[in-house]
């Protein structure tokens, strides 16, 4: 699982090794469900790209978008078979891009979230494994642009808050998720545990808050007796 997550606009080490052409973007504290965040896609014939696209998947056979805040995550396990997300494993595939993520852990309310990011912090770039869809509503003039983050089970790292974690993908393997040539064995092997550390640190609950994009989102907090009316 991935509850939420959080993106950058410092995209040079992506630059460097796929070589995409930037966009503008703007720090995303807070990235929810449903909401917009930045993917990278390579179609057939084409060179890696990146577009917006929203967080929570819509199948292209979907008769409404009203299950896409429960498609924003998927389970590597299943993603070959299961019928919503097969056509997007093994066609439309993509990177999400972030530097770091939140998971909630705990067993008394309200839970505590902690934010996990790769080690040195900062905004160093953090590639998820994602699929993508394109999904046009009935009259809609232009499709929807969804994709959901595929997790595994928790690393060393991440097990004493939550059992399930993103797949991030190691630089060198970049290139062979995005490629729609990649044999299935090949990319099997990908959906595994992160297999270094992590840096992790509690985080501020007024996470929550999905509309909330405040800085302190990455600094280490101190819980207090006012927490809970966050």
């Amino acid at each position: 699982m991935c509850s939420r997550y959080s993106f950058s606009d410092n995209l040079d080490e992506l630059v460097r090794v796929l070589r995409v052409e930037t966009i503008p973007l703007e720090r995303r504290y807070n990235v929810a469900p449903l909401s917009s965040g930045p993917v990278v896609v390579q179609r057939p014939g084409e060179l890696p790209r990146i577009e917006l696209m929203q967080w929570g998947l819509v199948p292209w056979w979907a008769r409404d978008a009203s299950g896409a805040a429960e498609m924003s995550t998927a389970p590597a396990e299943t993603v070959a078979e299961r019928a919503a997300l097969r056509s997007g494993y093994h066609q439309r595939r993509c990177l999400v891009i972030a530097d770091g993520f939140y998971q909630w852990g705990g067993s008394h309310e309200p839970r505590q979230p902690w934010r996990f990011t790769l080690n040195g912090g900062g905004a160093s770039l953090m590639l998820l494994a994602g699929i993508w869809e394109s999904w046009r509503p009935l009259g809609a003039p232009a499709p929807l642009y969804t994709y959901s983050i595929l997790t595994t089970t928790a690393n060393a790292a991440v097990a004493g808050v939550h059992d399930r974690m993103p797949v991030i993908l190691e630089e060198k393997n970049w290139s062979l998720w995005l490629n729609p040539t990649t044999p299935p064995d090949t990319l099997a092997a990908l959906l595994r545990p992160w297999p270094h550390s992590l840096t992790v640190f509690p985080a501020t609950p007024r996470l929550e808050d999905p509309l909330f994009q405040g800085k302190e989102c990455h600094e280490p907090h101190l819980p207090t007796r006012h927490d809970h009316t966050c």
